[in-house]
């Protein structure tokens, strides 16, 4: 994916605290330049300020869901003392809509530092950088800081995101198996190359109504997911398998996938089998609340 720069627009107000009042101040910033007040009153002989701003850290890496810190400063480097500065941030698009990748927040001002947070959305590449208005002109702090949203460690997907395929039917927030045999509900989701074990949100009320057949890159088993422990209350239960034998033969099934996209398939197979959601986790330890 193609790197997406995202403008956060700064402004410093610049107030010069001077002794004599024919004097003004020339904010440098790079090349460009800006006299304050504007017009100057003697532009022949001006106070110089030369602005830096500051970017931090270099570069991000984020997994989907969290969240980490940038932070910009304003610095006068030439040691001119300059009263009523500030650095805001605002954002210069709706970011949820235009870059999907990364969500920005604006949590924090102190007089020349900002913070602004990152959330990673979805994988790819995003950066960050900031720009100063003063004036009418805008100046951009050096390089943007670039940020990799890696996919998730722990992904749980509602019933609602699942495609359907009849007579599966989403019955309020859950899947519902509607023929034996029948319909599929399927989850796409981004992984890294690892193992993963698989949580489902069931409801099965009694042994002809606990199942599901759950594929993965074509590979089906079933999935009995309330072995000896049928109830009308919804439960997590690890995904398991039969393989060439009987209910929970394989019990936990764990899938090794790839770096990448994949689809995990949920085929009916015993009317009454419900739904509500899943969490897909590297995390061995990881248990769903």
């Amino acid at each position: 994916m193609g790197k997406v720069i995202l403008a956060v627009m700064t402004c410093a107000l610049l107030a010069a605290t001077v002794a004599a009042q024919n004097i003004c101040v020339r904010v440098q910033i790079g090349e460009q330049v800006e006299f304050r007040p504007f017009p100057c009153p003697t532009p022949e002989q001006p106070r110089i300020v030369s602005v830096a701003i500051d970017l931090a850290p270099d570069h991000l890496s984020l997994r989907v869901g969290e969240s980490a810190t940038v932070k910009a400063t304003v610095h006068n480097t030439d040691g001119l003392v300059v009263s009523g500065e500030r650095l805001d941030w605002l954002p210069t698009v709706d970011v949820q809509e235009a870059f999907p990748t990364c969500m920005i927040l604006i949590p924090k001002l102190t007089g020349l530092q900002a913070e602004a947070v990152i959330t990673g959305r979805v994988p790819g590449e995003c950066g960050v950088t900031a720009v100063m208005g003063i004036g009418n002109n805008l100046y951009t702090a050096g390089r943007p800081v670039s940020v990799t949203v890696l996919p998730a460690i722990t992904t749980r997907l509602e019933a609602k995101t699942a495609v359907l395929t009849a007579p599966m039917v989403l019955q309020d927030d859950f899947l519902l198996t509607t023929s034996a045999d029948a319909g599929i509900a399927e989850f796409t989701f981004h992984a890294e190359s690892s193992t993963y074990t698989v949580w489902a949100l069931v409801r099965a009320p009694t042994a002809s109504q606990d199942s599901f057949y759950v594929s993965v890159g074509g590979t089906e088993d079933v999935f009995d997911m309330a072995e000896n422990k049928w109830s009308e209350e919804w439960q997590w239960t690890k995904l398991n398998g039969r393989g060439t034998g009987g209910p929970l033969t394989v019990n936990p099934r764990l899938l090794t996938l790839s770096a990448g996209t994949h689809v995990l398939t949920f085929r009916g197979r015993e009317p009454g089998a419900a739904l509500r959601a899943i969490v897909i986790t590297a995390d061995p330890d990881y248990v769903p609340q």
